[in-house]
Protein backbone atom coordinates (compact mmCIF):
# COMPACT_ATOMS: atom_id res chain seq x y z
CA UNK A 1 0.00 0.00 0.00
CA UNK A 2 1.12 3.48 -0.95
CA UNK A 3 2.69 5.15 1.98
CA UNK A 4 1.04 8.75 1.85
CA UNK A 5 -2.55 6.52 1.42
CA UNK A 6 -3.20 7.93 5.00
CA UNK A 7 -2.17 11.76 4.92
CA UNK A 8 -4.49 12.20 1.77
CA UNK A 9 -7.45 10.39 3.54
CA UNK A 10 -6.34 12.71 6.28
CA UNK A 11 -6.30 16.18 4.18
CA UNK A 12 -9.74 14.45 2.69
CA UNK A 13 -11.48 14.26 6.05
CA UNK A 14 -10.51 17.47 6.90
CA UNK A 15 -11.40 19.19 3.61
CA UNK A 16 -14.92 17.40 3.71
CA UNK A 17 -14.97 18.08 7.39
CA UNK A 18 -14.53 22.36 7.09
CA UNK A 19 -16.42 22.02 4.17
CA UNK A 20 -19.78 20.81 5.69
CA UNK A 21 -19.54 22.77 8.58
CA UNK A 22 -18.96 25.87 6.55
CA UNK A 23 -22.20 25.51 4.46
CA UNK A 24 -23.76 24.51 8.05
CA UNK A 25 -23.32 27.85 9.58
CA UNK A 26 -23.55 29.85 6.60
CA UNK A 27 -26.78 28.20 6.17
CA UNK A 28 -28.01 28.90 9.73
CA UNK A 29 -26.59 32.25 9.53
CA UNK A 30 -29.16 32.84 6.59
CA UNK A 31 -31.80 31.45 7.48
CA UNK A 32 -31.64 31.83 12.26
CA UNK A 33 -31.83 35.80 12.63
CA UNK A 34 -31.01 35.15 16.29
CA UNK A 35 -27.46 32.67 14.85
CA UNK A 36 -26.58 35.57 12.18
CA UNK A 37 -26.73 38.20 14.50
CA UNK A 38 -23.97 36.77 16.31
CA UNK A 39 -20.64 38.02 16.93
CA UNK A 40 -19.03 34.86 16.69
CA UNK A 41 -20.07 33.37 13.70
CA UNK A 42 -18.07 35.32 11.02
CA UNK A 43 -14.65 34.37 12.72
CA UNK A 44 -16.15 30.97 12.62
CA UNK A 45 -17.02 30.97 9.16
CA UNK A 46 -13.69 32.54 8.26
CA UNK A 47 -12.05 29.78 10.01
CA UNK A 48 -14.05 27.14 8.83
CA UNK A 49 -13.34 28.31 4.90
CA UNK A 50 -9.81 29.06 5.03
CA UNK A 51 -9.07 25.48 6.16
CA UNK A 52 -11.19 24.00 3.16
CA UNK A 53 -9.07 26.07 1.14
CA UNK A 54 -5.96 25.21 2.58
CA UNK A 55 -6.34 21.04 3.37
CA UNK A 56 -8.20 20.71 -0.51
CA UNK A 57 -5.17 22.36 -2.02
CA UNK A 58 -2.95 19.99 0.03
CA UNK A 59 -5.17 17.52 -1.08
CA UNK A 60 -5.15 17.61 -4.22
CA UNK A 61 -1.00 18.76 -4.19
CA UNK A 62 -0.76 14.97 -2.50
CA UNK A 63 -2.60 13.48 -4.73
CA UNK A 64 -0.87 14.70 -7.87
CA UNK A 65 1.98 13.34 -5.75
CA UNK A 66 4.10 16.09 -4.20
Amino acid sequence: MNEKSPLIRACLVLTLFCGVGAVIVAISAATMPTVGSNSLVPPVLNTLVSMFGLSGAAFFLKGLGG
